[in-house]
C-alpha cells in the first residue's frame, strides 16, 4: 500500500474505506513499517472497533502506538480516538480513566485530544476525565491541547461548562487557572459568563494566568470587537488593560 505524498486525511480516508471491507485478521497483520502505515492502521483499528462493538478491550493497541516516538503516528491516535468518543463515547467512556492518569504523558494528551469529539449529552463525564488533566504539569499535555479541549467540550452543554470552568477558575493550582484562563478565548467564548471568567482571571495573583487571559481576550476582540468596549470599563484593572 502506498501512502507516498499524501497527508493524513487522506490516509485516514482510505482507512475508512478498508476497514469496511476487511476482517480483523487482515487489520491485525497490516504492516507497521513507517508512521504512515502505522497511522493507516491506526485509523481502520478504531473504525472496525466501533463497528464491530470490540471496544474497550480493542483500546489497547491504540494506547500503546499512542506513546510512538513519531509524532504524526501520535497524531493519527488522537484522531482515531476522536472517530471512537463521537460514535461511542457511551461504551468507552469507562475506559478513559486509565488513559487520563497514565504516567505516559503521550497516552494522556491522546485521550485529551480525543475527548474533544464527545457528543452534548455526554459533556459531564467528558469534563470529569478531563478534570484530571487541567492539572496536568506536563507541557506537551498542557500546551499542546489543554484549555483549547476544555473549551471545546465545555461549548457543547454551556450550563454544565459553566460548572467546571467555574471551579477551575477558583483552584488553588495555577495550572488549573491557566486552562481556565485559556478556555476564553477557545470555542467556550462568547457569552456573559466567559467574561465574569475572564474578569476574574485577569486579577490573579500568577503572572502566567492575567498572560494567558489577555491573550484569551485578543483572541475573542477578534471575533467581537465590542467585546472590548466592554472589557475596557473594567475601571480596577488598570496594570491589565494596559498590556491589551
Amino acid at each position: 500500500m502506498d501512502f507516498d505524498d499524501i497527508g493524513l486525511p487522506e490516509i485516514r480516508d482510505r482507512a475508512d474505506e478498508y476497514y469496511r471491507d476487511h476482517t480483523w485478521d487482515d487489520i491485525e497483520s497490516l504492516p507497521e513499517r513507517d508512521r504512515d502505515h502505522l497511522a493507516f492502521k491506526a485509523e481502520a483499528w478504531a473504525r472496525k472497533a466501533v463497528v464491530e462493538d470490540a471496544i474497550p478491550e480493542r483500546l489497547d493497541y491504540l494506547r500503546d502506538i499512542s506513546r510512538h516516538e513519531d509524532w504524526r503516528v501520535r497524531e493519527a491516535v488522537a484522531m482515531a480516538l476522536k472517530y471512537v468518543n463521537e460514535h461511542a463515547f457511551e461504551r468507552t467512556k469507562g475506559a478513559w480513566h486509565e488513559w487520563v492518569t497514565h504516567d505516559d504523558n503521550y497516552v494522556r494528551r491522546a485521550c485529551e485530544v480525543g475527548l474533544m469529539t464527545v457528543p452534548p449529552e455526554q459533556v459531564r463525564p467528558a469534563l470529569e476525565l478531563l478534570d484530571h488533566l487541567v492539572s496536568d504539569s506536563d507541557d506537551y499535555v498542557q500546551k499542546s491541547c489543554g484549555g483549547f479541549a476544555v473549551s471545546v467540550v465545555a461549548s457543547k452543554d454551556r450550563a454544565v461548562g459553566s460548572e467546571f470552568l467555574d471551579r477551575w477558575s477558583r483552584s488553588d493550582d495555577v495550572r488549573t487557572r491557566w486552562n481556565a484562563a485559556k478556555a476564553v478565548g477557545g470555542a467556550y467564548g462568547g457569552s456573559d459568563h466567559v467574561l465574569e471568567l475572564a474578569y476574574r482571571l485577569s486579577g490573579d495573583s500568577e503572572y502566567k494566568v492575567r498572560r494567558a487571559t489577555a491573550s484569551a481576550l485578543r483572541e475573542w476582540f477578534d471575533k467581537d470587537p465590542s467585546v472590548r468596549e466592554r472589557v475596557e470599563q473594567w475601571d480596577d484593572r488598570e496594570e491589565f488593560l494596559a498590556r491589551l
